[in-house]
């Protein structure tokens, strides 16, 4: 009797303890962390992979962090799950040296919640190379940065002596094809104008003052063309003592001077001369204009 209480018993709490384990067996399915690779250099990427068995039909969730302690998540890459298997791939990497773990996964089954163990990732420099000899530290080398302003500046100045040269040989070579006028054309002049000058006396249309004060500046223009000397201002002692080194004969330079001096009396006394006064002046001008010009002194 007490043989059969036990054996009853004892079935009793091995069934009851079989109900109790029911919901811890239905989320006690086997998920793995998978490294590619447990030390990384500082920086360098690693990936993880979270693998989870389970019951066709089952709903996998897996609760991924925003942020980690020392890790930085690189990218959350899509799942791949099956009837059977589900799988969530993470990379991440780090920038802090150590040996660090990564903390559990969050993931659920059918909304029934579980962790995922811990995995040590180990995170370090990159290795010294002992097998080179020690270097000297060198100072730093100054680099000497040249100037180009100084030779723009250069070069603009010797483009601007060169144009200002050729502007001097184009207005040089322009002047010299510029035919200078000749002793013929200083004489040519004067014979013209002294022309023209005795046709208005005839014809009465210019005063005698106005024409004796032509004739006077007639001769004094050509003889200062001759002599390459501004004579507008000179005096007729001063004109006639210039005109020497041409000698002139005695005759004419006599009726030159009475012809010059004739305009000055018109000019300054008011004297009235003839009409035969004023033809006789123009004509002793115009004989010594021509002497000049005849004149192997002339230059």
């Amino acid at each position: 009797m007490l043989h059969s209480f036990c054996i009853r018993y004892i079935n009793i709490w091995v069934v009851g303890l079989l109900i109790f384990a029911i919901p811890f067996c239905s989320i006690a399915q086997p998920a793995k962390l998978q490294l590619d690779k447990s030390s990384i250099l500082i920086g360098e990427p690693i990936k993880l992979t979270l693998v989870v068995t389970h019951t066709s039909g089952s709903i996998v969730n897996v609760l991924l962090p925003d942020s980690l302690p020392h890790f930085e998540i690189i990218k959350k890459q899509s799942t791949d799950s099956n009837a059977y298997l589900f799988k969530q791939q993470i990379v991440f990497t780090s920038f802090d040296s150590g040996t660090f773990y990564f903390p559990p996964l969050v993931y659920s089954i059918d909304g029934q919640k579980a962790y995922t163990d811990s995995l040590a990732v180990q995170v370090g420099y990159m290795p010294i190379d002992s097998t080179n000899s020690p270097r000297d530290v060198k100072n730093i080398i100054e680099v000497s940065v040249f100037n180009w302003s100084i030779v723009w500046a250069i070069v603009a100045i010797l483009l601007g002596i060169m144009v200002l040269y050729w502007v001097y040989l184009f207005i040089k070579n322009r002047q010299s094809k510029v035919a200078l006028p000749t002793a013929l054309d200083y004489y040519n002049s004067a014979i013209h104008a002294l022309s023209l000058l005795q046709t208005e006396n005839k014809n009465n249309t210019i005063s005698v003052k106005d024409f004796h004060t032509q004739v006077a500046s007639i001769f004094k223009k050509y003889c200062g063309q001759v002599l390459h000397q501004n004579m507008y201002n000179s005096t007729t002692t001063e004109v006639l003592n210039k005109l020497a080194k041409y000698a002139l004969d005695a005759d004419k330079a006599s009726n030159a001077a009475m012809a010059l001096y004739t305009g000055d009396a018109v000019k300054f006394a008011k004297y009235n001369p003839s009409n035969i006064d004023n033809e006789n002046a123009l004509l002793y001008i115009k004989n010594a204009i021509i002497k000049i010009h005849q004149s192997p002194s002339k230059k």
